[in-house]
C-alpha cells in the first residue's frame, strides 16, 4: 500500500531499497523539510531512506545509521548543484551530510551535526 506522507512524497519513496518493503514513518520534521525543499527546487528524489540492517551494511551505511530509524534520507535534485541543496539546508537542526562526489547529500533528524566530503 502507498500512503501519501506529504504533496509530493509517499511511503514508497522512503521503503528500502533492498526489496524486503521495511518502511518507517520519517519524523514530521523531515518530511516538512523535504517537502519544503520540493517546493523551492522542484523534484527532490530520495536516494535512501529507511534501510533494514542487511541493506544497511551492504551499501555501507553508520552501524547507528539513523536511516536504520526511518530518520534519515539521501537526496538529489536533477539540475541543482550539491552545494546550492546543502546551503539551503543550512538552518537544518538535524544531521547534514554533504556527498559532492557522490551527487547527493544526507539529511536527518538525529543530533545537530555536519559531515561528509571535504
Amino acid at each position: 500500500m502507498n500512503i501519501t506522507l506529504r504533496p509530493n512524497f509517499s511511503t514508497w519513496e522512503f521503503r528500502c531499497r533492498c526489496g524486503c518493503g521495511l518502511f518507517i514513518r520519517p519524523p514530521e520534521p523531515l518530511l516538512d523539510a523535504l517537502q519544503a525543499a520540493r517546493n523551492i527546487f522542484g523534484p527532490v528524489f530520495i536516494n535512501s531512506g529507511t534501510r533494514c540492517p542487511f541493506h544497511n551494511r551492504m551499501v555501507g551505511g553508520e552501524k547507528f545509521s539513523m536511516h536504520l530509524l526511518g530518520s534519515a534520507a539521501d537526496i538529489t535534485v536533477p539540475g541543482v548543484p550539491i552545494a546550492d541543496i546543502a546551503a539551503w539546508f543550512t538552518g537544518w537542526s538535524g544531521g547534514l551530510g554533504v556527498y559532492p562526489s557522490r551527487g547527493f547529500i544526507h539529511i536527518d533528524a538525529g543530533p545537530n551535526r555536519r559531515f561528509g566530503e571535504k
